[in-house]
C-alpha cells in the first residue's frame, strides 16, 4: 500500500496543481523518511515526488529543510541508476534558487554531478549537466567545478550533444568564463570552435549563451576566429 501511495504522489507531483496540493512540511518529511526507511520502490518514488515538487521554487525551502540534500548525493554515489536519475533530476530543479544552490554546493555534490556527466546514461548526464550549470551561476563554485574535470565534459557536448545539452554546455562554459582562472583551459579544450557554430547555425537561445561565453572569452583565440 505504501509503495503504491508513493507512486501515486509521484505522479501527482507531475502537475502543477498537483504539487501545490501535497507540497507541505508534513508529507515532504514523510517523502524524505522514506528515503532512509523505505523499500526499494517507496524510496524510488519517494526520489520522485521530491524531484517533481522541486520544480517550484516555492518548495525548495520545504525540501532543503526536511533534510532531503544529503539523501541524494548518496544516491548519485549508488549504484543504483534509478535513483541517481531521480537525484541529479532532483539538484536540476533545486539549483534554480541561490540557497539551494550554496547548500547542495556545500553536500559535495559537485564531484558526483561531474562523474555523472562523464559516466551516465542519457537522462543522467541532461540532468547533471542542467544542475553544474545552474550551480556555476555562483562564481565561488566555479573553481569546484572546474577542478571536478568539468570544462573538457562541456566542450564536448558542445560538439556532440543534443540541443538541450548544447544550449546548457554553452551556458556553463559562459558563467564558468567569468573566471579568468578557467578562459584558458576553455580555449584549450577545443570549445572554440563549436561555440562559433552556434554563433553562427544554433537557434537564439543558443547564440544568447555562446555569446556570453565570446564576451568572457574576446581576447582569446574565439576573437581572433570572429574579426
Amino acid at each position: 500500500m505504501k509503495e503504491l501511495a508513493a507512486r501515486a504522489l509521484a505522479n501527482l507531483a507531475l502537475d502543477g496543481d498537483g504539487r501545490r496540493a501535497i507540497a507541505n512540511p508534513e508529507a515532504i518529511g514523510l517523502f524524505v523518511g522514506q528515503l532512509v526507511f523505505g523499500s526499494a520502490t517507496e524510496e524510488y518514488h519517494s526520489a520522485r515526488a521530491l524531484a517533481n515538487l522541486a520544480v517550484d521554487e516555492e518548495h525548495h525551502e520545504e525540501i532543503l529543510r526536511a533534510g532531503a540534500v544529503p539523501h541524494f548525493v548518496a544516491m548519485l554515489k549508488g549504484d543504483a541508476d534509478n535513483l541517481k536519475n531521480q537525484a541529479a533530476l532532483a539538484f536540476a530543479n533545486l539549483t534554480t534558487s541561490a540557497e539551494s544552490r550554496n547548500i547542495v554546493a556545500n553536500a559535495d555534490a559537485v564531484l558526483p554531478l561531474v562523474a555523472l556527466l562523464r559516466d551516465g546514461n542519457g537522462s543522467q548526464r541532461n540532468h547533471a549537466l542542467r544542475a553544474l550549470a545552474n550551480i556555476a551561476v555562483d562564481k565561488c563554485r566555479v573553481g569546484i567545478i572546474k577542478e571536478a574535470g568539468a570544462i573538457p565534459l562541456f566542450a564536448e557536448l558542445l560538439r556532440s550533444g543534443s540541443e538541450k545539452q548544447k544550449y546548457h554546455a554553452a551556458r556553463a562554459l559562459g558563467s564558468m568564463g567569468a573566471m579568468g582562472d578557467s578562459r584558458g583551459e576553455i580555449t584549450r579544450s577545443g570549445a572554440i570552435a563549436p561555440l562559433v557554430e552556434l554563433l553562427r547555425d544554433g537557434t537564439a537561445n543558443q547564440k544568447a549563451e555562446a555569446f556570453k561565453t565570446y564576451l568572457q572569452l574576446k581576447h582569446s583565440i574565439i576573437y581572433q576566429t570572429l574579426k
